[in-house]
């Protein structure tokens, strides 16, 4: 987001945020923050800030649970955007919260007296140290626009010889394409020199764009959305609220962005050195040509010298004669040659080390979309041994000894049902009925599910049985002389059976509250919600192998999460359905 862009945004969500007590404070992402007011802030730190929602993770990291812990429950007395920077200063009173949303972008977290609690990022600039502990410091700042009079915009700006529209672009951070309508509008050539301007008019177009921002509309041009009307173009789509535009964009097209910022502002510093380069490769031709025809016409330049005269023209250049000498004015033209060429080689290698941070970074952001690409929101049956029945309801295994004392002790209610494979070493095993009727097929996939993540499947033993009871059957109160060691439990009444119980699951890609997962199951578990998946069965693949191949058919990413949810064992791949 430009500059003006936080402007009209922190200007449309001020009287909605201003007063509001932060409820929770959550990292979402890397770099993606959720400020939990009643109108929720969201703050990527890739350089967006809106009001909007994200699923929020179940677990908190460490630095939102630091944040938490200082921020939780406070009156936001202030939002504001600094100077006009990109960026933001929430005000909690004894405690402050800074957005920079440039460059990397970073949250800082800072006490009463303006110190540092603790950083997103831990950086130190040639101005400024962030850190924790340290005092914080603003970076430099360019010239603001808003508060810049005429008279002190012609004072600062008249002199420079630089185009107008690179004065209003970065020295007064307006950015390219809202520097553009302002000359637009100013009816000014945005490559004429600032010395040039009419300051009245440009202050006049300035003023008419900022406040057009302050009326919080959106239109969204492309994959861009901006606060005002563009006076060469007609919007796409048109909005009451910028808010609205800015979270339209977002959620379709951020993602879609090809190259970050960092990557962009170093091919804008590629390009301008680019430029340079040619005009330094132009001067070093120069020089040298001026040289070679002052010894081309050595008599001709010795009789102007014993003249007196300091200027003579060659073949149409006019020539300065800076020397006592032919040899001596020439040699002054080769020396600058040579300069230049040395700023040339100079430039090449600086060009080289800029081509070579952008393939680290496009190396670096690749990477990051890919680990984003395979983070998703996470469920909390994940935790275990799962998998969703073919009628919809949850089950649950344990994984080792504590997780089976935690699927009973946390997770069998009243209405669930309890089952184990008839076997020494199998996970317990809970169906959350959710106070529904469990149906024979149900039973059966429960039943098979136990078995098959027993070690019935690594030692191939068909036709084991399984059993299942009640709730208020399961316990832990042993008999007198009894001992019920951690993660075993007992079970008291009658067990209700299913024999002869087959060794075979399935593997395939499901929905789930919309969220992609894969799930190991018994096969009409997994046929009920996936149109392609592979059976399974005891074999002699490595449980790594099998993964591999499987993830492979299914085109899933992420391999860890295939071989966390096979059975514990070697495997064969039976079929592939779909």
């Amino acid at each position: 987001m430009y500059s003006l862009e936080i402007f009209a945004l922190i200007s449309e969500l001020r009287d909605k945020l201003v007063g509001d007590y932060l409820k929770k404070f959550y990292e979402i992402d890397k770099g993606i923050f959720l400020f939990k007011f009643r109108s929720p802030l969201l703050v990527d730190l890739k350089g967006y800030i809106f009001s909007g929602k994200m699923e929020t993770p179940l677990q908190p990291t460490s630095f939102a649970m630091l944040m938490r812990k200082h921020l939780e429950n406070k009156k936001l007395k202030d939002i504001r955007q600094h100077e006009f920077e990109r960026i933001v200063v929430m005000d909690f009173g004894d405690r402050k919260v800074i957005v920079e949303l440039f460059g990397e972008g970073n949250i800082v977290l800072l006490d009463e007296d303006g110190r540092i609690i603790m950083p997103y990022f831990s950086r130190e600039f040639r101005h400024r140290i962030v850190k924790r502990g340290e005092i914080y410091s603003f970076p430099p700042s360019l010239k603001n626009p808003l508060t810049l009079g005429e008279e002190d915009m012609e004072k600062e700006f008249s002199q420079k010889n630089k185009e107008i529209v690179r004065v209003l672009a970065r020295e007064l951070n307006f950015g390219g394409i809202y520097a553009e309508e302002i000359c637009r509008r100013a009816k000014i050539d945005k490559k004429t020199p600032a010395s040039n301007v009419n300051w009245n008019d440009l202050r006049k177009a300035i003023m008419d764009i900022v406040n057009e921002a302050e009326k919080h509309r959106g239109y969204i041009y492309g994959k861009k959305a901006s606060p005002i009307l563009f006076s060469d173009a007609e919007p796409d789509e048109a909005y009451d609220s910028f808010n609205e535009a800015i979270k339209k964009i977002y959620f379709e097209y951020a993602e879609e962005e090809e190259e970050d910022s960092e990557i962009q502002r170093l091919q804008r510093v590629l390009k301008s050195q680019e430029e340079n380069l040619e005009k330094l490769k132009e001067e070093e031709r120069n020089y040298k040509e001026i040289g070679d025809l002052i010894y081309e016409n050595y008599g001709e330049v010795a009789k102007a010298l014993a003249e007196g005269k300091n200027k003579i023209l060659i073949r149409g250049r006019e020539i300065v004669l800076d020397g006592n000498s032919v040899e001596e004015i020439a040699g002054k033209y080769y020396e600058k040659a040579k300069k230049s060429r040395a700023k040339v080689e100079g430039l090449i290698r600086a060009m080289e080390e800029i081509k070579r941070k952008i393939e680290e970074r496009k190396k670096m952001v690749e990477k990051e979309r890919k680990e984003k690409k395979l983070r998703r929101k996470t469920f909390w049956f994940e935790n275990y041994r799962w998998f969703i029945t073919s009628s919809g309801m949850i089950v649950i295994g344990g994984k080792d000894a504590k997780t089976n004392e935690k699927v009973v002790k946390k997770y069998l209610g009243e209405e669930d049902l309890y089952f184990h494979a008839d076997i020494h070493g199998a996970p317990s095993v809970v169906l959350k009925t959710g106070g529904n009727e469990v149906d024979e097929k149900t039973v059966e996939e429960v039943a098979q599910f136990a078995v098959c993540f027993s070690k019935a499947w690594s030692n191939n033993l068909w036709g084991i049985s399984a059993y299942y009871a009640k709730s208020y059957q399961v316990s832990k109160r042993a008999e007198s002389g009894e001992y019920v060691p951690k993660g075993a439990w007992i079970v008291r009444g009658k067990r209700n059976y299913v024999h002869k119980i087959p060794l075979r699951l399935a593997v395939g890609v499901i929905e789930y509250e919309g969220t992609k997962l894969v799930m190991c199951a018994p096969v009409s578990a997994v046929v009920a919600r996936s149109k392609k998946y592979v059976i399974i069965e005891p074999g002699e693949m490595k449980k790594e192998m099998a993964a591999k191949e499987i993830a492979k058919i299914l085109e899933w990413e992420s391999l860890d999460e295939i071989v966390r949810i096979l059975p514990p064992g070697k495997i064969r791949i039976v079929e592939v359905i779909g």
